[in-house]
């Protein structure tokens, strides 16, 4: 599974951020989560668990917020949000679409004392 691989990634990039500011502790990291990403966030929170074990971000929180999936359709331009099981334009029902958001999967911030 990838979530490993990233969850380790969102340690690494909260222990530097953490170290650059010289905390003692990481008390949350929130990330941002593209409605469209491949990125399950309830194993990437399992995963922390035991990639944060001896860290000082050790018993951090982990938070979410969602970014929707935005397109724009190429036949009529429509600029839309869509969902995972209607992947058509809302306007004329075209699946000729570019995807404008909804893959993101970063780090917003992280909380440390």
């Amino acid at each position: 599974m990838h979530e490993m691989a990233i969850t380790q990634s969102i340690l690494r990039i909260a222990l530097d951020a953490a170290e650059k500011n010289g905390a003692k502790r990481i008390l949350a990291i929130h990330l941002r989560l593209g409605d469209f990403s491949d990125v399950m966030p309830a194993y990437v929170r399992s995963y922390f668990d035991i990639a944060s074990a001896g860290t000082i971000a050790c018993g951090a929180k982990i938070t979410e917020t969602r970014t929707p999936a935005t397109v724009r359709c190429r036949d009529c331009g429509a600029k839309s949000v869509i969902e995972k099981r209607s992947i058509r334009c809302p306007r004329c029902q075209s699946a000729n679409l570019e995807l404008l958001s909804g893959t993101e999967f970063t780090v917003e911030s992280v909380e440390i004392e």
